[in-house]
């Protein structure tokens, strides 16, 4: 999963936390075959997001839900240019 894709900006002159936040969204709806990590944990397989490196303007929180796990997050280098806090569970 590639979060340009979905229209975030990697020169850091737009707002991208909406374009990152569905494609986390779309990575949590692929179709794991079943499979489970725990009993309601659902397995992701090892999905990677890659943000291919940039600077990405983020003003509201990013956050994962909690019903799956098992993939990979690739951030070169995040700037948080708010006080929010960053929330990677």
């Amino acid at each position: 999963m590639y979060p340009i894709e979905y229209g975030a900006d990697p020169t850091g002159e737009n707002e991208s936390s909406d374009a990152i936040m569905k494609a986390i969204e779309a990575t949590f709806e692929m179709d794991n075959l079943g499979l489970e990590l725990l009993p309601g944990i659902r397995d992701l397989g090892g999905v990677i997001i890659d943000f291919q490196g940039g600077n990405y303007k983020i003003s509201n929180p990013i956050t994962f839900p909690s019903s799956a796990g098992n993939l990979v997050v690739i951030i070169f280098l995040l700037f948080n240019y708010f006080t929010f806090p960053l929330l990677l569970l």
